[in-house]
């Protein structure tokens, strides 16, 4: 007389033990790369969002374009936030080679500065108050966030 179990036998199956196991893994990855490749690459016409420094040379409808400069004897700076009065701040390298937070107003680049001992900071924002948040490492080397207030 046969025995029987309660627990059934448990099979395993492979990849290659399913119809079209291994090659529909491949189609399936396939069709993930043609969809990646697909939304990468956009068919509709856009604008760039910069203008010429020529600024006899843009149209009516084109952007102008203001170079910020730079902390005194840097190279190099980045924007990162706009207030609604005109208020940039970002980031720029300084002439010791330090990256200091810097807030431009008016035509003027001035240097946020950074913790008590620190030589790194940098500002992402800035409100319609002229509070600016950023970070700034201290003398322990930590890297704090912080904010500039007047």
């Amino acid at each position: 007389m046969p025995t029987t179990s309660r627990h059934a036998r448990r099979r395993t199956y492979s990849i290659a033990d399913r119809p079209f196991g291994m090659l529909g893994v491949l189609v399936l990855a396939i069709g993930v790369a043609i969809v990646a490749l697909v939304a990468s690459v956009s068919l509709i016409p856009t604008r760039a969002a910069f203008a010429t420094a020529n600024e006899n040379q843009l149209g009516p409808r084109q952007l102008s374009i203001t170079d910020l400069g730079t902390l005194p004897g840097g190279t190099f700076s980045i924007a990162y936030g706009i207030n609604n009065h005109g208020q940039v701040v970002g980031y720029s390298d300084t002439a010791s080679g330090e990256g200091h937070a810097f807030l431009w107003q008016k035509g003027e680049m001035t240097d946020l500065g950074t913790l008590p001992g620190g030589t790194f900071s940098i500002a992402y924002g800035i409100n319609d108050g002229g509070q600016a948040v950023g970070a700034s490492d201290a003398a322990s080397s930590e890297v704090h966030a912080v904010m500039w207030s007047k």
